[in-house]
């Protein structure tokens, strides 16, 4: 799919490929929907240098019918999210492919990329919440926080790898959000391991929560060679 397209009609995906080149394949707010029945996958790609702008995204499975965002080398997708939506296909790219998130609402993603993508993730207001059991996964080398929100919620029996232990976490500018937030809401000690946390630019914040009894307690373990790198005397708040 290619020209200018101005529609803000939602696409639903139910099989197949659905590739867009050229800039406006779609509208800027047209909402992308996967849909999980029919057991035939559905992949919405963008090839090597492409760059687009989506609306709001949701449903997708890894199960009953496959959903996959592939996206190519050098490839830019945004994806506007103006409603709350659950994506829970793959992602696909190597490390030169960003995936961006704009727009206010927040998108939870309930998939599992941690070895399908290693690109780089950013969050450009609103908020990206990974959950879910064996899912809420991502591979992504580098995540960028502008004034946005990562929640890596850990709400199940055992603690989740949400984050690859090498990825690097940036922060600009998160004051007034949560920034980057750990929350335990099930009864009892959960924990992730990133990295590294660069403090880019402006206040910061992090914050760790227990919502799950008295006995929930969540830990963020900082595990790479250079921990935590500031620049441009940026400042951080620890909340928990």
């Amino acid at each position: 799919l290619s020209g200018s397209n101005n529609s803000t009609g939602t696409v639903r995906l139910l099989a197949g490929t659905l590739e867009l080149t050229g800039g406006s394949a779609l509208g800027d707010t047209a909402p992308v929907t996967f849909l999980t029945t029919g057991g035939v996958p559905a992949t919405l790609s963008l090839l090597a240098g492409q760059t687009e702008t989506i609306g709001t995204l949701s449903g997708g499975s890894t199960s009953n019918a496959s959903s996959n965002i592939l996206l190519g080398s050098n490839s830019v997708l945004t994806v506007n999210q103006t409603a709350a939506g659950t994506y829970s296909g793959l992602i696909t790219g190597g490390v030169d492919a960003t995936l961006i998130k704009s727009g206010p609402s927040v998108l939870t993603y309930q998939g599992n990329s941690a070895t399908t993508f290693t690109g780089s993730l950013v969050i450009n207001g609103g908020g990206v919440t990974l959950s879910g059991n064996g899912v809420g996964r991502l591979g992504a080398l580098s995540i960028t926080l502008n004034a946005g929100e990562l929640q890596i919620i850990q709400d199940q029996t055992s603690s989740q790898d949400r984050v690859v232990n090498g990825a690097t976490v940036t922060l600009n500018n998160t004051a007034g959000t949560n920034g980057l937030l750990l929350n335990a809401s099930n009864n009892g000690g959960r924990s992730d391991t990133i990295g590294t946390i660069a403090l880019g630019a402006g206040q910061n914040v992090f914050t760790l929560n227990g919502s799950g009894g008295t006995s929930a307690v969540g830990t963020l373990t900082v595990g790479g060679a250079t921990g935590l790198t500031r620049d441009n005397n940026a400042t951080a708040l620890v909340r928990g």
